[in-house]
């Protein structure tokens, strides 16, 4: 299951992920951008590899979705470099259940921030009903 929004401000995110505000300041100051929202935001419950292009930047968080904490994070490698990196932009199937892979690509020149939200097969109705 998979499912796409455009956001326009952080309060469209609010009502499908309570707290999602106080966890935004953590990501973006992780990441270094000063966009003040992602533009989109992707929901899915299956293994989803990242693709950045050259330009971008890229990062993962393993995020607590009781808590809202940043567990761990890892930069990914972007464009060509890519090939040499450890297999950090590739789907993974392993999320444990109450826990998110976020994957956050962004480049401030084109203003761009997207955001993938990757839970354990099964756990996306329960994330969006909650």
């Amino acid at each position: 299951m998979r499912t796409s929004l455009s956001v326009k401000k952080l309060s469209d995110i609010e009502p499908m992920w309570p707290g999602f505000r106080a966890l935004w300041a953590s990501l973006k100051a992780s990441c270094g951008t000063s966009q003040r929202c992602p533009k989109s935001l992707t929901f899915t419950d299956e293994p989803s590899p990242m693709y950045p292009n050259d330009y971008d930047c890229a990062r993962r968080f393993a995020i607590d979705l009781a808590t809202n904490e940043v567990l761990n994070s890892v930069h990914v490698s972007c464009g060509e470099w890519a090939m040499a990196n450890r297999g950090q932009e590739r789907g993974i199937d392993d999320i444990p259940a109450g826990t998110a892979v976020v994957s956050c690509t962004w480049n401030d020149y084109y203003r761009s921030f997207s955001m993938t939200v990757e839970v354990a097969p099964g756990g996306l109705k329960k994330l969006l009903t909650a």
